[in-house]
């Protein structure tokens, strides 16, 4: 049996993995913690680690707490996966991200000296209109 543990936070404090997997070691074969590294976590600063406030030896009996719950509610389960082919749907793949990336990318160069010379060129253009009629 395999557990995975997912705690809401980016990334995990040195060693914090290590702590949290003691509390689960007994019960599962295999485990590994996960870190969401939602935006979420980041509303104050951007270095939120789990560990960080709070020590990873606190946080591992609710680690442990939620996988003997998750154990308590095991059922028989199939896994499967299957293929499908949808007509006149038009999925954006690497290829074209890359392509409108690069063409909004090349369109943002281009703003700055076009929107200068709109400027410049309307502004020379209301000169000699003013010069003509004085």
């Amino acid at each position: 049996m395999t557990a995975y543990g997912l705690l809401d936070g980016n990334n995990i404090v040195r060693g914090g993995r290590e702590v949290l997997f003691g509390g689960i070691r007994d019960l599962a074969d295999e485990y590994e913690v996960m870190t969401t590294d939602s935006h979420v976590v980041n509303t104050i600063t951007g270095k939120n680690p789990i560990g960080l406030k709070v020590n990873p030896a606190e946080i591992a009996p609710y680690l442990r707490q939620a996988v003997e719950a998750a154990i308590a509610d095991l059922a028989p389960a199939e896994g499967g996966a299957a293929t499908a082919w949808c007509r006149d749907v038009h999925v954006f793949g690497p290829q074209r991200i890359a392509q409108i990336s690069s063409v909004t990318t090349a369109t943002m160069n281009f703003i700055g000296p076009l929107g200068v010379s709109l400027l410049l060129s309307s502004y020379l253009l209301t000169l000699v209109i003013f010069m003509a009629l004085v």
